[in-house]
């Protein structure tokens, strides 16, 4: 008897982030996201958010399930660009470190033990990060970064280059299509 392998999709395994992922699809403030592969089966899931529209802040989130405690090694990008510029001041969360001489700034992740998730039988810790850009912020049409462990072992790139993130401003770019999940 030949197997039923559409009975295989079904039962696939739930992964940590699924459960945000699918939120975020769901939300009409939901504007961009992005799951990317990390490597030893880990995740980040990247989500920008207006809320208000252009009228009011643009919050990204970044949450991942990596094991190894993370560090966003980041900078903004104009709008049509994606070289490293060093973030305003008014985009940098409290626990942000300006490297000296240089256009990246490195932000720590976050654990979110109230957000451990079951996957397969086991809770996960997941670790996240935001950034809020306030209204009117036109200068910023990106964020661009690497991920780095907290112990500085390992680095993590998008395929050998940087992660970006596109964020929506009032020149209207369309975000639909540089949104991979949305179809």
């Amino acid at each position: 008897e030949a197997p039923d392998l559409s009975q295989d999709k079904r039962s696939r395994q739930a992964k940590p982030l699924d459960f945000l992922v699918q939120q975020a699809a769901v939300d009409s403030a939901t504007k961009w996201r992005r799951v990317y592969q990390l490597g030893s089966k880990s995740e980040l899931f990247a989500v920008v958010k207006q809320p208000q529209g252009l009228e009011g802040p643009t919050h990204v989130t970044l949450v991942t399930d990596n094991a190894n405690s993370l560090v966003l090694h980041w900078g903004v990008s104009k709008t049509g660009s994606r070289d490293w510029r060093r973030a305003p001041e008014d985009l940098r969360p409290d626990n942000t470190t300006v490297l000296e001489g240089g256009t990246a700034c490195e932000t720590d992740f976050q654990d979110g033990a109230e957000r451990d998730m079951e996957a397969a039988g086991a809770k996960v810790p997941l670790q996240s990060l935001s950034l809020t850009i306030p209204a009117g912020q036109l200068d910023v049409g990106g964020i661009t970064f690497v991920l780095r462990s907290a112990d500085q072992t390992r680095w993590y790139r998008d395929a050998n280059g940087n992660f970006f993130i596109p964020i929506p401003t009032k020149r209207g770019e369309d975000m639909e299509a540089a949104d991979p999940m949305s179809s």
